[in-house]
């Protein structure tokens, strides 16, 4: 086996365990901001998995996906977040 393979494993299992971690924090977080904070987390290791199978499967049509994925995770992040500034000075 080679290093750069064990080294793609390695990512692919730690990102694994990030999302999980983010998952329970969306799933569990005491406060409307956590949860976007970890949604966005989620967002973010999502990216870097579409990343990390474009590299281990040599597919460039992945980084498309990934461009999509990031434009609209970060708008809607946005959006949340402005929606709960509004709400906080109402």
């Amino acid at each position: 086996m080679k290093i750069t393979m064990w080294v793609q494993y390695t990512a692919f299992g730690l990102l694994a365990v990030a999302a999980l971690l983010a998952l329970l924090r969306l799933l569990k977080g005491p406060t409307l901001t956590d949860r976007l904070v970890a949604f966005d987390l989620l967002a973010i290791i999502g990216v870097g998995l579409m990343v990390m199978l474009a590299a281990t499967t040599q597919m460039l049509y992945f980084f498309d996906s990934v461009l999509i994925w990031s434009f609209l995770a970060f708008i809607g992040t946005a959006a949340f977040a402005k929606h709960l500034e509004k709400k906080a000075q109402a």
